[in-house]
């Protein structure tokens, strides 16, 4: 299991408990062993280039925006991807 973020406003709990009763393991992934070559300031830098070059593109998930409680309902229960926007499908006339 991967956990990131707090998508639904808290960390997702997991404790001794659910390491022994289901025979888990957990360690880390990412930690202060983990700084990579040349550091965060140069791997950040080297983000910021790909993004301004056009790539990589983040997961979005999009809602209509009359479907806004189904977004917020989505949100807290995990099961969007990437990050929520709501999209206004109605177009003006002019």
């Amino acid at each position: 299991m991967l956990l990131y973020g707090w998508a639904s406003g808290e960390p997702t709990r997991l404790d001794t408990t659910d390491l022994v009763t289901r025979q888990l393991t957990a360690s880390w992934a990412i930690g202060p062993n983990a700084t990579p070559v040349g550091g965060w300031r140069e791997l950040a830098g080297r983000a910021l280039d790909r993004a301004a070059a056009g790539g990589p593109v983040p997961p979005i998930t999009r809602f209509p925006l009359h479907r806004a409680a189904d977004a917020h309902a989505a949100l807290e229960r995990r099961a969007a991807t990437g990050k929520v926007v709501l999209v206004n499908t109605e177009r003006a006339s002019c």
